[in-house]
């Protein structure tokens, strides 16, 4: 940023931030919103440099492997320009603590909960603490917000693959990795299961020209080690104690198989 512009350092961080004052999540400092543009946030600058990186293989004319992660969406909630607002109308609900009402809530949480009803709840330190339904909301819309940015870039990259290679002769793989939800939302325990089906679902997209049916939906067991299936299409030998499975799209006209990580 410091090489684009010259006032980055009054950009960044929650002290220059844009005033929010709707939000409940920017009053415990778990969220603020950027006064970094679009063009020089993070899942920008990763896009660029992907974009230069294809430009240079496809002047080289070689094959080519590029690997493009973003780190987003995480907390702190900051998604920039439009994003932030996004989704914002979607999280306008009541402000009643988010609690389990068909069974009992687990000790840790109950102990949350006390914490907060006692005024101590830690909400503007990074300690776990139970949040209120419009904060997980607000969360959770922030959360999307960031995602979209994301959705956006890759349009762009899957653009500029197709012109940089034939789209018969490229491969493209989208998947999420899987984290722990542990500061990318407020302790929402009692709504993990409901809102955070990325955990336990994992999104994995492999468009193959050599598949013989491209419009097939396969379904497989959670893949986060697929080294092999990459390598496999690539017409390279795994080596010796690799981790993970083949996974069967990979493998134009086999039967469909389920692939699990080690």
């Amino acid at each position: 940023m410091r090489t684009q512009t010259k006032d980055a350092d009054a950009l960044i961080g929650p002290d220059h931030a844009i005033p929010a004052p709707e939000f409940e999540l920017t009053r415990c400092r778990q969220a603020w919103r950027t006064r970094v543009p679009e063009e020089l946030y993070p899942t920008s600058w990763i896009t660029e440099r992907t974009l230069a990186t294809l430009r240079d293989c496809a002047r080289g004319g070689r094959p080519f492997f590029i690997q493009c992660s973003y780190p987003n969406p995480i907390h702190p909630f900051t998604p920039p320009g439009k994003y932030w607002s996004l989704y914002f109308t979607r999280t306008r609900s009541g402000a009643a603590v988010v609690r389990r009402r068909h069974r009992a809530l687990p000790s840790h949480v109950r102990w949350l909960h006390a914490l907060r009803d006692a005024g101590q709840g830690g909400e503007e330190t990074q300690a776990l603490f139970a949040c209120t339904e419009r904060e997980a909301r607000e969360a959770i819309a922030l959360n999307y917000g960031s995602i979209s940015l994301i959705d956006a870039s890759v349009g762009r990259l899957l653009a500029r693959a197709h012109t940089a290679r034939p789209a018969e002769d490229t491969v493209v793989n989208l998947h999420q990795r899987s984290r722990r939800f542990s500061r990318r939302s407020p302790a929402a325990a009692s709504r993990a299961r409901s809102t955070n089906r990325g955990l336990v679902r994992t999104p994995f997209i492999w468009k193959d020209p050599a598949t013989s049916n491209a419009s097939r939906v396969r379904v497989a067991r959670a893949i986060h080690r697929y080294g092999p299936t990459v390598l496999a299409r690539a017409g390279v030998a795994a080596f010796n104690g690799i981790q993970g499975n083949l996974i069967a799209p990979a493998h134009a006209g086999e039967a469909e198989t389920s692939a699990t990580s080690s």
